[in-house]
């Protein structure tokens, strides 16, 4: 369930998962995207990577302990 909220919030409001995973750089360049028509996909996209990705590597993170 929590991931599939993220994947909502990645979808329609990228910097904040940005901010949430504490890359307010990140956020504000998404932010800057998400205000044009065009720079929307790949703001959501490159959220939706962070929330989709980090699943996999904190286990191969975890591993690697």
């Amino acid at each position: 369930m929590k991931r599939m909220f993220m994947s909502f919030i990645a979808v329609f409001f990228p910097w904040v998962i940005l901010l949430i995973d504490d890359n307010p750089g990140g956020a504000l360049v998404a932010i800057i995207l998400q205000a044009s028509v065009i720079g929307w996909l790949p703001a959501s996209i490159w959220a939706w990577r962070i929330v989709h990705g980090t699943a996999a590597q904190k286990a191969k993170q975890t591993n690697q302990l």
